[in-house]
């Protein structure tokens, strides 16, 4: 005789499972947005979080698994209130949007961007910018800047250059985010606005038929350096 599953056990289990993890991730972006992201160590995350130390590791291998967690589901809430925003008919106010949507979401994070900085730009840092483990991630912000450039008149080998551009650009600004201390973020938003007014504009000269030698060294570059496929 086969055994009988018992189902609403297995259902209990799982949703207990996730009110556990949920309660250790929010316990611990409540500490590192309090104290700094070195003081929240695991074991401080688990006491606060009112569980054992391997629990909290059950769940999270790291400190560097939560910031996976937080990498998530930011790029997931940027994407929700991206598909319900009015999106501006051309590329540079799709731009601002995008970029001025993602400064909003963080505003409340700036100490947490603190305490991740020192890891963006480390190799050996599995939460690096570069890591592999961080692809998928950077694919899906890819993707969203090259949804908002796509009406623009870019040859289709510039596009990967042009989002990679766009995509650093970003990253500088939540490295200016972090120390932003003006109210409502103001001069990050300036920084946003003031930025891609001057350098839109330069995508133009990406269509001109002197550009072509200059893109494809540009493109021999970041394929060797293997941020773009060949």
């Amino acid at each position: 005789m086969r055994p009988v599953t018992d189902k609403p056990t297995t259902r209990r289990r799982r949703k207990d499972g996730e009110a556990t993890r949920k309660k250790i991730y929010d316990t611990a972006l409540r500490l590192i947005r309090a104290d700094g992201f070195d003081k929240a160590t695991m074991r401080r995350i688990a006491k606060e979080a009112g569980v054992s130390l391997g629990a909290a590791y059950h769940y999270f291998a790291s400190k560097q698994a939560i910031v996976f967690a937080y990498y998530e589901e930011h790029q997931g809430a940027l994407e929700q209130a991206m598909a319900k925003a009015d999106e501006p008919s051309d590329g540079l106010g799709r731009l601002g949007l995008l970029f001025h949507t993602k400064v909003t979401l963080l505003k409340h994070d700036r100490v947490l961007l603190r305490g991740i900085a020192r890891g963006i730009a480390d190799p050996e840092d599995p939460t690096s910018a570069f890591s592999s483990e961080t692809a998928p991630l950077r694919e899906r912000a890819f993707a969203q800047l090259s949804h908002a450039v796509r009406d623009e008149p870019l040859p289709k080998e510039a596009v990967p250059l042009v989002v990679r551009a766009l995509w650093t650009f970003q990253m500088a600004t939540l490295l200016y985010l972090a120390n932003d201390e003006s109210e409502d973020m103001q001069r990050t938003h300036g920084l946003i606005d003031g930025s891609l007014a001057a350098l839109f504009p330069l995508l133009a000269f990406a269509t001109t038929p002197m550009f072509a030698p200059v893109l494809a060294q540009v493109n021999k570059v970041l394929t060797d350096a293997k941020l773009i496929e060949g």
